[in-house]
């Protein structure tokens, strides 16, 4: 009994970090497609108009940059920007639970976690598993601000603001938390090494 019950434990742990993996994918490659904001002063008037009288043969646009080139985004920057959403998208899920939940949020971000820091989430789930069963709070967090952000090719200091909302027995309440998220880069992917709630 209790190897089915492991098995189907491993069953969805490995379809949700597909799921987070594929997720990821999705929302990096989504960053890297080039967008075409320009636009030509000539044509702004014209925008889903038929060509005036002079234009009728003219297959050509005058001002057309189809095959010119379109700036890379610069790889400092971009490394920067997935640290960032990195460090805000594990502080909100690891600084959201329930007891219902039954540490599925720690699960979840295994992946995207060193060694190091999976093995403290394994243990803050085994110590707090029993404290789990009795507890009906359930808190919900949301990234407000980042303050800081100190990127290096293989390392990275992120220090936000999230906004926290405890529901429990005695009520709600709301209030700020901030949070220090350091990452490295670990075969070329940004993994969280630590999170400290201040």
């Amino acid at each position: 009994m209790n190897n089915k019950k492991l098995l189907i434990i491993l069953v969805i742990v490995l379809v949700v970090a597909l799921a987070v993996a594929g997720v990821l994918i999705f929302i990096t490659q989504k960053q890297e497609a080039p967008t075409d904001n320009s636009s030509s002063t000539n044509n702004i008037g014209n925008v889903g108009q038929l060509p005036s009288g002079g234009e009728t043969g003219n297959t050509q646009p005058k001002n057309s940059d189809t095959n010119v080139d379109r700036p890379v985004a610069d790889p400092a920057e971009q490394a920067k920007a997935d640290a960032v959403n990195m460090a805000k998208f594990f502080t909100e899920m690891l600084g959201s639970y329930s007891a219902g939940s039954q540490f599925q949020n720690v699960i979840d971000l295994q992946p995207m976690m060193t060694d190091t820091m999976v093995t403290w989430s394994n243990d803050f789930m085994t110590r707090n598993l029993v404290a789990l069963e009795s507890s009906q709070e359930k808190i919900t967090t949301k990234v407000l601000q980042i303050e800081s952000a100190v990127i290096d090719d293989n390392s990275a200091k992120i220090k936000l603001v999230a906004r926290r909302s405890r529901v429990d027995n005695t009520g709600e309440s709301n209030f700020s938390q901030s949070a220090e998220v350091d990452l490295i880069k670990v075969n070329g992917a940004w993994k969280v090494d630590n999170l400290i709630w201040k």
